[in-house]
């Protein structure tokens, strides 16, 4: 098999069939096109099976999942990528030192360039009615900033920017299950927390407190259905309430701004937590920071921990490991509450993983990845 999955030809040969034939020749252009259609079809289970394995190919060269292919070679890579995931995987679990002098150098890099205390919340302070800004991932469309959004921004900046002592932050990530790290996060000064997943029920993993948690339009669009049904507003509403401080909404596209409307419309009569919308400036002038090392489009959790670099002297991540083994080889889980399986990625998670890891041996981020003692 070459380096290129094989495609199916489009095209047909039709060949005609004179006018008169007997029963012979039928009985055999009947086998011949019975044999044709075998044919097709076995080519077309094997061309979806080439493009898994390519694809699953893909995965491996990232360190997704040990090699299953039979080959020498294949096992080869696969125990090659292996030992390496074990090697990231035990780095970072030997002790770790905050590098003071470091973290205070880049925050105030991060913060020349990101300005967090005017940029990172659309405000009507700082906010025109009929400003015309771009999205986020998709870049080249624009919105213009109108009444119904303008009027659900609030006046002033809704959080304090002083700093603060040690911060948290959990992502989605499998390898927080079991993990018995819910103590350890509920002691940070500020929790940030990724796309609202479920508190109680995993809080022993994942901790119960949350201080600044995001949303993407896809979270209302799917698990809520967008709001439609005021079954759903009902359970939209019970789940939000689990939370705490600020829930932000990036603008990704043009969904964005409805969806979050519709949920700021549904909490409205509630005051234990503020829905704002993020500023696309903001989120692109950190993408455009780390953009020697992140040339796809950046997660959430890569988004939260440089914002966090410019608020707190001392940053913990828990539910960051963008792997489906773990360094025993043990399947984990895409998300730990398993609400979704992995899909097409339009993120570069193992390639943001690297940054974090780098991150990580400076002494600026703590990448927490075992259970917690």
């Amino acid at each position: 098999m070459g380096n290129s999955c094989p495609r199916i030809s489009n095209s047909l040969t039709i060949y005609r069939m004179p006018f008169i034939v007997t029963t012979k020749q039928m009985l055999a252009i009947f086998c011949f096109c019975l044999l044709v259609y075998i044919g097709v079809v076995l080519q077309y289970e094997h061309t979806q099976t080439v493009h898994c394995e390519c694809w699953d190919r893909n995965k491996r060269e990232y360190g997704w999942i040990p090699s299953s292919g039979n080959s020498t070679e294949d096992k080869k890579k696969g125990n090659s990528a292996f030992e390496e995931l074990k090697t990231v995987y035990y780095s970072l679990t030997e002790p770790w030192n905050l590098n003071v002098n470091r973290s205070r150098e880049v925050q105030r890099k991060l913060i020349n360039s990101t300005h967090p205390e005017n940029l990172l919340f659309l405000t009507q302070d700082t906010t025109h009615l009929g400003e015309l800004k771009k999205y986020t991932r998709e870049e080249s469309l624009s919105f213009i900033v109108s009444e119904d959004l303008y009027r659900h921004l609030p006046k002033t900046k809704p959080i304090n920017f002083s700093r603060v002592k040690k911060c948290s932050i959990v992502g989605n990530s499998g390898i927080l299950k079991n993990s018995h790290c819910g103590t350890n996060i509920d002691k940070s000064d500020m929790i940030f927390r990724c796309n609202l997943q479920e508190l109680k029920a995993y809080a022993v993993d994942a901790g119960r407190l949350s201080h600044f948690a995001t949303m993407n339009h896809g979270i209302v669009w799917n698990r809520y259905n967008r709001l439609i049904d005021k079954s759903d507003i009902k359970r939209f509403i019970s789940d939000a309430t689990e939370f705490s401080g600020i829930i932000a909404i990036p603008l990704g596209g043009p969904r964005s701004i409805t969806m979050g409307i519709r949920a700021m419309k549904a909490m409205n009569s509630n005051h234990r937590v503020k829905f704002v919308f993020f500023n696309p400036e903001h989120f692109l002038s950190h993408r455009a920071f780390w953009n020697h090392n992140v040339t796809s489009i950046m997660t959430t959790g890569m988004y939260l921990t440089s914002l966090a670099m410019t608020l707190c002297e001392e940053i913990h991540l828990y539910g960051f490991w963008p792997f489906a083994f773990d360094a025993q080889g043990r399947g984990i889980p895409f998300h730990y509450t398993e609400d979704i399986e992995a899909g097409r990625a339009t993120h570069d998670m193992p390639e943001e993983f690297k940054l974090l890891i780098d991150l990580h041996k400076q002494g600026l981020i703590h990448v927490h990845v075992g259970p917690c003692r």
